[in-house]
């Protein structure tokens, strides 16, 4: 036994064209949605890591004075400064020799087991690092962004010097005094991506409910007199 609906959908022409546009309108819809998805995605990442290397970079040229005298309390404006920034999870200033000089760091954001399965050993491989190639990096964990940056002596830089000077081979004649280290919080990427998915197929519902109202509309019109004839 047909199904009414099946015999209806099959004896009627319009139903047919506004379905099939429909769905070439669904195809077009999802192929737009992942490539802008995917445009988006890559573009918030970048700018993210973007800003977590200059606040790195911010807070190593800020820290100099502190750092050269080891001196905690000259380390809580540069550090404060950086800490209260959105998304940052805990900032650390080093000494030449890895020693902690200071230390702020947002409640739960990590428990003590995990920070001892962290290890000195790693540390220890991102002091060198940054000793041999002293330009800054980042290391990535499932839920947050680790940015590393060297501290020179020297005089201070704009922000956009110490973007541009990150890496670069005039750094490598600067004397390293210490280390920084600023956490970045993932969740932030994973919001602003959530809210674009969101967006995005809202969007893309709205195109499809204007373009089968208009295809209806069309072929409607286009029947019409069919039906008359027929």
């Amino acid at each position: 036994m047909r199904m009414p609906f099946f015999n209806y959908w099959k004896e009627h022409f319009g139903i047919k064209v506004v379905l099939k546009f429909a769905f070439f309108i669904c195809v077009i819809i999802l192929s737009f949605t992942a490539f802008l998805i995917f445009s988006q995605n890559k573009i918030l990442t970048e700018n993210l890591l973007k800003n977590g290397k200059l606040l790195a970079a911010i807070l190593a040229d800020n820290s100099r004075i502190g750092v050269f005298s080891e001196n905690p309390e000259m380390l809580s404006d540069p550090a404060g400064g950086i800490f209260h920034r959105i998304g940052v999870l805990g900032v650390s200033v080093f000494n030449l020799e890895g020693e902690l000089l200071k230390k702020l760091e947002k409640p739960g954001t990590r428990t003590e087991e995990e920070q001892v399965k962290a290890g000195v050993k790693r540390k220890t491989q991102v002091f060198e690092r940054l000793r041999n190639t002293k330009s800054g990096f980042y290391l990535e964990d499932d839920n947050r962004f680790e940015f590393w940056s060297p501290v020179f002596a020297g005089s201070g830089s704009s922000e956009e010097e110490l973007l541009i000077l990150q890496g670069s081979s005039f750094q490598e004649d600067k004397q390293t005094i210490g280390f920084v280290k600023v956490v970045l919080d993932k969740k932030i990427l994973d919001e602003q991506q959530t809210r674009l998915f969101y967006r995005s197929m809202t969007l893309g519902l709205v195109f499809l409910l204007i373009g089968s109202g208009a295809t209806c509309f069309v072929v409607k019109e286009i029947t019409k007199p069919l039906n008359r004839l027929t």
